[in-house]
């Protein structure tokens, strides 16, 4: 099955362009080892958990993973699909990874995220809320 992700030109960041993601690295891979540099870049986004005592949550790349295998990884983190965006790829990304169901809420906009941790505190062992 194709995964189009976005993909943007390192001398036009603002722009995405939708490419397969096998295709993207392909590409990329060659590219580097052609010119020593890449000339895309792929739209991500990490998530890195917290417990509540401040200890980060990482994860160890599996041993079949084509890129990293083996090493310490973020706690989550994908590729951003044509069409969708960040916020809505980590809430999908944290279900798939890790089973749990993520809120993402603005800080800076107002006390939402305050408010929505308050509220949700008692069940963090079971949900995530990531700040933006």
């Amino acid at each position: 099955m194709s995964e189009i992700i976005n993909t943007y030109k390192l001398d036009d960041p603002e722009t995405a362009y939708p490419m397969d993601r096998k295709t993207f690295y392909d590409e990329q891979i060659r590219e580097f080892k052609k010119n020593g540099k890449p000339t895309l870049a792929a739209g991500i986004f990490d998530v890195f958990l917290f417990t509540l005592d401040g200890q980060m949550i990482v994860q160890k790349r599996s041993s079949s993973k084509r890129h990293n295998a083996r090493l310490i990884d973020k706690s989550v983190g994908g590729h951003i699909h044509i069409e969708k965006t960040p916020f809505y790829t980590a809430m999908v990304e944290c279900v798939q990874e890790l089973l749990i169901p993520t809120a993402v809420l603005r800080k800076h906009e107002n006390e939402d995220f305050l408010n929505t941790f308050k509220i949700l505190s008692q069940y963090l062992e079971s949900i995530a809320v990531l700040e933006k």
